[in-house]
């Protein structure tokens, strides 16, 4: 094979090498990111004086400046512990169908207890 032959077969593997590693950061910024939200939003709700509304809305901020789009977040009460989850879509270059990011943090509730 000429020269010209072998760039024109090697040149689009090259490219779909160098864009998969792009998605690949890109996932791994999405799940650090959906990660630090949630956890963020835990950390917000786990104090005795604070709502849960007010950890949703941590974590909403936070996962949506960092990228996410079509986001859901949730926090619950449950066995005296604040459970966040954060789930969205993290824009790519490629769609290969794990464009998905859900992620959850979990916190103690504080509680006041006498003496």
């Amino acid at each position: 094979m000429s020269d010209s032959v072998q760039w024109a077969m090697l040149a689009p593997v090259v490219l779909l090498a160098v864009l998969g590693i792009l998605q690949l950061g890109l996932w791994g910024y999405a799940r650090t990111l959906a990660l630090n939200a949630a956890g963020a939003g835990a950390e917000e709700a786990a104090p005795a004086t604070a709502s849960l509304a007010g950890g949703e809305a941590v974590a909403t901020y936070l996962a949506h400046k960092g990228g996410l789009v079509e986001l859901t977040v949730s926090c619950r009460l449950q066995a005296g512990a604040v459970t966040c989850r954060v789930g969205g879509t993290v824009p790519g270059l490629i769609d290969v169908g794990v464009n998905r990011i859900d992620a959850q943090a979990t916190r103690p509730k504080e509680r006041v207890t006498a003496p």
